[in-house]
């Protein structure tokens, strides 16, 4: 990690930044049914990331349970229906990680995304 500059890393104070994936086109009607996130760190008190899942050009927005030591444990976190899969997008969706917390938790990259595409083709 950097010593000094915007990329230093602080080993105090609370960790307040937003990560936002790019935005992921689907060629029709979807639902999210699975979220997997690895974390560099096995969990622990003090660490804190608010996932959010934003479809359709942020028009709805699904805010996910916390993950922090009191509502996951270990290395993994995935997200399954119905948690993750009570809304229908239509055209995109994004990925946003709100980090906060005193305790740096780095997520490791890919975050694996499944999903269920609709065939109706209607204009419901």
């Amino acid at each position: 990690m950097p010593s000094f500059g915007i990329d230093k890393l602080s080993t105090t104070g609370t960790y307040g930044s937003i990560w936002r994936s790019n935005v992921i086109s689907v060629s029709n009607k979807f639902s999210i049914t699975r979220m997997r996130l690895s974390l560099g760190a096995t969990l622990a008190t003090g660490m804190s990331i608010i996932p959010k899942i934003y479809l359709d050009d942020g028009s709805t927005v699904k805010t996910l349970t916390t993950i922090n030591s009191t509502n996951y444990s270990g290395r993994k976190v995935i997200y399954r229906t119905p948690e993750i899969g009570d809304y229908i997008g239509s055209n995109n969706f994004m990925i946003e990680l709100n980090f906060g917390g005193t305790v740096y938790c780095p997520v490791l990259l890919p975050i694996i995304m499944e999903l269920d595409l609709w065939t109706d083709e209607s204009n419901d």
